[in-house]
């Protein structure tokens, strides 16, 4: 049986919802796609309170993978949840 992809629909559905699956992995040829979900995660998951000490938002060519494991291994503060964006 084959795999079914996850559309771009499938996943904005699912976090309108407020249904967030611990880990989302984001590629493929249509960058506006991935823009769409991350920036919709940056800007819902979390409150403009919440933001101030659990966003953390980087780009791959400027941080090592230590900083991007430090960051996810924190605990929320004041909130349910961390969000830790990669670009």
């Amino acid at each position: 049986m084959a795999k079914q992809e996850t559309t771009c629909d499938d996943i904005l559905k699912e976090l309108r919802a407020k249904q967030y699956r611990p880990v989302y992995y984001l590629m493929g040829e249509e960058s506006y796609y991935i823009d769409l979900i991350s920036d919709y995660i940056v800007d819902n998951v979390l409150t403009d309170t919440e933001k101030e000490f659990n966003l953390t938002v980087v780009y791959g060519a400027d941080v090592d993978i230590a900083t991007v494991i430090n960051a996810a291994k924190r605990y929320p503060m004041m909130s349910e949840r961390q969000v830790v964006v990669v670009k």
